[in-house]
């Protein structure tokens, strides 16, 4: 198995129903996250692809698993082909952070917004 993890920091000075808005907007954008980390993944056959599930750890940590038993060779080692997938890359979880971070900040701000309307 291999996986990555998620962290956000809740501000120390976010009053305690911002805090949960932004706790439960991280929430609600951890499938967007997962989806968007397994966009990258690795594909032969479907099934690495097929295997990834995440779960929240807290309401400020979750972590994303591709759970084979060759999940984390096929993490650190090798060369990505794009035969079946061109946007395959090589610690795939950790490209799609530099890749769509930004944006996945963005949409918690924007969900959690919403919550404290």
């Amino acid at each position: 198995p291999c996986d990555s993890s998620i962290s956000m920091s809740l501000p120390l000075w976010a009053p305690l129903w911002k805090a949960t808005a932004i706790a439960k907007a991280f929430e609600a954008t951890m499938n967007d996250i997962a989806n968007d980390m397994n966009t990258y993944c690795k594909e032969d056959t479907g099934q690495l692809k097929g295997s990834m599930y995440y779960r929240m750890e807290s309401n400020q940590h979750a972590f994303v698993k591709w759970d084979t038993e060759y999940a984390a060779y096929a993490y650190y080692k090798g060369r990505p082909s794009h035969d079946k997938n061109p946007n395959a890359h090589l610690r795939w979880a950790e490209y799609a952070k530099k890749k769509h971070g930004d944006q996945w900040m963005d949409d918690i701000r924007k969900r959690a917004e919403q919550l404290w309307k």
